[in-house]
């Protein structure tokens, strides 16, 4: 199973053409081995009527065991509307990320942030060039190499 949902991740495109000329054949074929006055011709444009859930109704299942195949047709139909609505929102998302070179409102709010900082580290730059605090720090760091020298 896991290979094939790795199969339809990675090829949504072929995924959903094998899916459907599969229950297209084989949905026909069963229809004309179940159904008495169906050949496989007329089971295959059933299963294609049923598939894209037009039902003309021209041909329909009589029996038991053709209602089974219309239950595997009617799946493969809803698997491959699946599959390429998933595609085609893919490939929408894709285009609307292509098409926009920035986000407007991020770069608003790093710009934001940025001229934040940018204003409190003026802020510190002017406290620590300020002559007392530049005194001050001198004379600890003076103290702390005296204290290395004693030891």
């Amino acid at each position: 199973m896991n290979r094939i949902l790795r199969f339809i991740a990675q090829f949504p495109g072929r995924a959903c053409l094998y899916l459907l000329v599969s229950t297209v054949v084989l949905g026909g074929a069963f229809f004309s081995l179940v159904e008495e006055q169906a050949d496989w011709i007329d089971g295959m444009w059933w299963a294609i009527v049923t598939l894209t859930t037009v039902g003309y109704g021209d041909y329909s299942p009589e029996t038991i065991a053709g209602r089974w195949v219309a239950m595997f047709v009617m799946a493969g139909g809803l698997g491959s509307v699946a599959i390429l609505t998933g595609l085609l929102a893919d490939e929408i998302r894709e285009a609307r990320i292509h098409g926009r070179d920035e986000t407007p409102e991020l770069d608003d709010d790093i710009e934001h942030v940025m001229a934040v900082m940018e204003a409190e580290m003026d802020k510190i730059r002017a406290r620590v060039s300020h002559p007392e605090v530049v005194d001050a720090l001198r004379r600890i760091h003076a103290n702390e190499a005296s204290k290395e020298e004693t030891k």
